[in-house]
């Protein structure tokens, strides 16, 4: 009975290998280049939509270029999301029910890697499709990092494209 207890108890303590996730506020920077984007038109990437195949309408690309002060720990990149939506006057317009921006992208990191003191930068490849029929849109990409002391930091970068 005793031993019982004493297995519920410890129970109630977190695992010593378990370790808690730091999210730190360090001057790692992420910016967009260019900061503001232009679509062309796309030819030759599709998507499928109802079991028919079609041509996504817009096209544009940018890089992310990540810097890391000289006061800033080398830091791995270990996630990337990309979020595309629809925009008129850049203020997001949720499309009606039933429909959806329809886009994908393509990234080339030049590492994943960003070293005290240095820079490096991802391109993005966008093509996309809106419910409105427009072009304008804004761009979200989150970046989580890992720092060489086991910290977690999150940058996001938000680019309006016209």
């Amino acid at each position: 009975m005793v031993f019982v207890a004493a297995l519920a108890l410890s129970a109630c303590d977190r695992p010593a290998f378990i370790m808690p996730t730091t999210v730190a506020s360090a001057p790692l920077e992420v910016v967009a280049v260019p900061t503001s984007l232009s679509a062309t038109p796309s030819s030759g990437v599709t998507y499928e939509l109802n079991g028919a195949v079609l041509e996504y309408d817009w096209r544009t690309s940018f890089s992310a270029v990540i810097r890391a002060p000289d006061d800033q720990t080398a830091v791995a990149v270990v996630g990337q999301t990309l979020v595309l939506r629809q925009t008129t006057a850049d203020i997001v317009v949720v499309p009606p029910p039933g429909l959806v921006e329809h886009y994908e992208f393509d990234t080339a990191p030049h590492n994943n890697r960003v070293e005290t003191g240095t820079e490096m930068s991802i391109d993005y490849e966008v093509w996309y499709t809106l419910p409105n029929e427009g072009r304008e849109a804004r761009i979200q990409v989150d970046l989580t990092f890992v720092d060489d002391d086991a910290v977690t930091i999150v940058r996001s970068v938000t680019i309006p494209v016209r």
